[in-house]
């Protein structure tokens, strides 16, 4: 009832409080252990949906058989093409270097 917007008094708030970011602490954690299970596979072995157990292209984000988010799936990363610094997906400039980045 919490998550809904249900109020309470001021411990049982903070009790709930304290369960809320403990359930996104462990969610951080599973994608941890996902991350570091897929580590020790090789780069480009397929995965396996975590909810339909279908075989999933590890360049894909989402499961072509049941539409669930693939956690280790591998994501294009923007590169600077002067310096080769990792850019936000948005950037127009390079931080590191400042050369422009084209479209």
């Amino acid at each position: 009832r919490f998550e809904a917007g249900d109020s309470f008094d001021e411990n049982a708030s903070e009790l709930c409080n304290q369960i809320v970011a403990s359930k996104e602490n462990i969610a951080g954690f599973e994608e941890d252990i996902q991350r570091i299970k897929e580590s020790n596979v090789a780069p480009n072995a397929p995965i396996t949906c975590p909810s339909c157990g279908n075989t999933v292209d590890r360049s894909l984000k989402f499961c072509p058989t049941c539409g669930t988010q693939i956690a280790g799936a591998q994501t294009v990363k923007k590169v600077c093409p002067n310096c080769g610094k990792e850019l936000s997906d948005n950037s127009k400039f390079c931080g590191a270097c400042g050369a422009k980045i084209e479209e």
